[in-house]
């Protein structure tokens, strides 16, 4: 995956490893859909690991991005490759967590966190609606 930037909307674009992992999560897609990914870990310089919808993918960026952050996505073009645009800037793991807590009405304690943060951990988009 790499992410381009310019003064347009940086874009992320995706290579997958095998033809059953591009079926797996295109499968759950639709164009203009709007989904949030999480930065897991700095791989290399500019290599990064991104999680989305349950799977891992490496992208390569010039943004400033770190562990734990969040970005939100669109999906601009299901490809191939698959590509996605950026809204917004990256958010930390707390301010997302605390939005998330929010929207659901959920009280900010210990549990309630701890079980968010699980399930945006394992890749889960936390709303309502699902």
């Amino acid at each position: 995956m790499q992410i381009q930037s310019a003064t347009a909307t940086p874009l992320l674009r995706f290579d997958f490893s095998s033809e059953s992992q591009r079926q797996a999560l295109l499968g759950r897609l639709t164009q203009g859909q709007s989904l949030e990914a999480r930065v897991m870990a700095e791989l290399s310089s500019g290599r990064w690991a991104i999680r989305f919808m349950g799977h891992t993918l490496v992208a390569e960026s010039h943004l400033a991005l770190g562990p734990g952050q969040f970005v939100k996505a669109r999906v601009e073009s299901l490809g191939p490759p698959l590509v996605l645009s950026l809204s917004g800037r990256p958010r930390a793991e707390d301010t997302t967590l605390n939005q998330a807590l929010q929207d659901l009405g959920l009280s900010r304690d210990a549990l309630n966190r701890a079980i968010v943060r699980g399930l945006m951990a394992g890749g889960h988009t936390v709303d309502r609606r699902q």
